[in-house]
């Protein structure tokens, strides 16, 4: 399921409970790939790096590979992002992942885009909470609060080889 489509794959009632994380971690990818970038070539265009922000939470392009490393899992009455390690072919958590990504980022993307660009804040902590608790809300105490109470079905991670892997990122290549 792509992130583009409305996923039927979704874990809707997941969401709630792992916007916060989530949107950590997009933040922390659209970072480490401007700072990527800038290594390489010793600056960006601002045009880059909408392209990356656009593209962050959808599990088809190269920008929305990072959503495939994550593992949803319940500890008690909490949800939380977990990385094991590797990639796992897109299911339903990872499709409940990328699906919170857009709900929280997809009307800050070019601001996270601009600032990323401009390097305001310097420091990834402080552009991860004016993103996640002031231009989005996806990190506030109401969320940190929320207990699970349905009843969810665990997905069991299950890393990808390294040939499915590299046919998954041709794919992505070929989206472009």
């Amino acid at each position: 399921a792509g992130a583009k489509k409305k996923g039927k794959d979704v874990m809707y009632a997941d969401v709630p409970f792992i916007e916060c994380d989530v949107c950590r971690e997009a933040v922390r990818m659209a970072w480490g790939k401007a700072n990527d970038l800038r290594e390489k070539r010793g600056k960006v265009r601002e045009d880059e790096l909408t392209d990356i922000t656009e593209n962050m939470c959808d599990t088809e392009s190269e920008h929305g590979d990072w959503l495939g490393q994550f593992d949803v899992v319940q500890s008690g009455d909490k949800l939380s992002l977990h990385k094991p390690g590797g990639y796992s072919q897109c299911k339903k958590e990872c499709s409940t992942v990328a699906y919170a990504c857009r709900k929280q980022l997809e009307e800050v993307h070019s601001d996270l885009a601009e600032a990323l660009y401009l390097q305001k804040p310097k420091s990834l902590d402080k552009l991860t909470t004016k993103v996640c608790k002031k231009w989005t809300k996806a990190c506030t105490k109401a969320n940190a609060a929320a207990v699970v109470k349905h009843e969810r079905k665990d997905e069991t991670f299950k890393e990808m080889d390294e040939k499915a892997k590299e046919m998954e990122d041709l794919m992505r290549k070929m989206n472009k």
